[in-house]
């Protein structure tokens, strides 16, 4: 019995269907599952820290005790940092913090590091406040005075106390701190610190503060040709008039003389 070419066709036509059908069925179901399987598996390169920029993990206790310390800073800067503890009796005299939270951390040792708090203040202003922390043996404190920065993340934090600046140079690098801090506080530009940042060290000034007073100017080293020193300082917050007490750890070079080739909470 001979069977028609064109019986064979009708009967290929309606099979092939079917099996085209199956494959596009197939390759939606892979397709769904990967996308399911991204939404609940992240890729690998998202880093499980908490705050943009962030050097490592933040402890939810030690966050929640620099989001405290600095909400209680801005609130009464002179209070804080003179018990170096977030208050529970806090009148809130200065403006105060309308939100905050933990934006960087980074490590100095394992039980120290400097974490990092983001506050938008009820004056609609935003600050970061660097806050020197040490976690040992279920206590949480502050190690000293915390600084302003212009960025997410603090620096490798000094709590030594150092000395008085000695040595021949000693009144040109008094006179060099004095003059970059108030620099760095009020300008925006940082073409405006050219002169005394070292070639070929950048550094991103703060501004918006006036330096109230001189500097306490102390090193932490006598190098002839790299020093180390630290200077608390008392910075006007130029939009809200509050006086902040904070301290900073600049890197100096001599070159010719003498220059600030880094500061704590800025790029080198």
């Amino acid at each position: 019995m001979s069977v028609d070419v064109s019986d064979r066709v009708r009967g290929v036509g309606p099979r092939a269907r079917a099996v085209g059908r199956l494959a596009l069925w197939a390759l939606v179901a892979l397709l769904l599952l990967r996308g399911l399987g991204a939404i609940i598996s992240p890729p690998d390169d998202i880093s499980p820290t908490e705050g943009e920029g962030a050097d490592q993990r933040v402890d939810g206790p030690v966050a929640a005790f620099a989001v405290h310390f600095a909400r209680d800073y801005f609130a009464d800067p002179r209070g804080v940092a003179r018990h170096g503890k977030p208050g529970t009796d806090n009148k809130h005299l200065e403006p105060g913090v309308a939100q905050a939270e933990v934006v960087g951390s980074r490590p100095v040792v394992p039980s120290e590091s400097v974490v990092t708090v983001a506050c938008e203040l009820t004056t609609g202003h935003l600050r970061n406040l660097a806050i020197p922390i040490r976690q040992e043996a279920g206590e949480i404190t502050v190690l000293g005075a915390p600084y302003l920065v212009a960025g997410s993340v603090g620096s490798a934090f000094e709590p030594e106390r150092g000395s008085p600046v000695s040595g021949v140079d000693a009144e040109e690098i008094a006179k060099l701190v004095i003059r970059f801090i108030d620099a760095y506080a009020s300008t925006g530009r940082p073409a405006d610190l050219v002169y005394f940042v070292a070639p070929g060290s950048e550094v991103t000034p703060l501004g918006g503060f006036d330096l109230v007073g001189e500097p306490d100017v102390a090193q932490l080293d006598d190098g002839e040709t790299q020093r180390t020193v630290t200077a608390r300082v008392r910075l006007k917050d130029q939009a809200t008039g509050v006086v902040y007490p904070l301290r900073y750890r600049l890197e100096l070079v001599r070159r010719q003389r003498w220059f600030v080739a880094g500061v704590q909470g800025t790029s080198r």
